[in-house]
């Protein structure tokens, strides 16, 4: 489940920056800073992109294929394992 921690987060970080880049774009579109608003609408894109990636990878890190593998694993011990290892 490391591994699905460390996705998450970088998903959280990758979806952190897109929205503080859409808030830095409404307060330059508030306050008719255009050169500022056109720069963040470039790059918005591109870090949406980048965050929808990261949370691909996210999803497809899940290592449980199906809930009959998931009821497996709290059977044989190996959640528990997992946790407190």
């Amino acid at each position: 489940m490391e591994h699905v921690e460390k996705r998450a987060t970088s998903a959280e970080a990758a979806t952190k920056k897109l929205l503080s880049t859409v808030v830095a774009a409404k307060k330059a579109a508030q306050v008719g800073d255009l050169a500022t608003l056109r720069r963040l609408l470039d790059d918005v894109g591109k870090i949406a992109d980048g965050t929808q990636l990261e949370v691909e990878a996210l999803a497809s890190s899940w290592p449980l294929l199906d809930s009959s593998a998931e009821q497996m694993m709290f059977e044989d011990g190996g959640y528990v394992r997992e946790v407190l290892w």
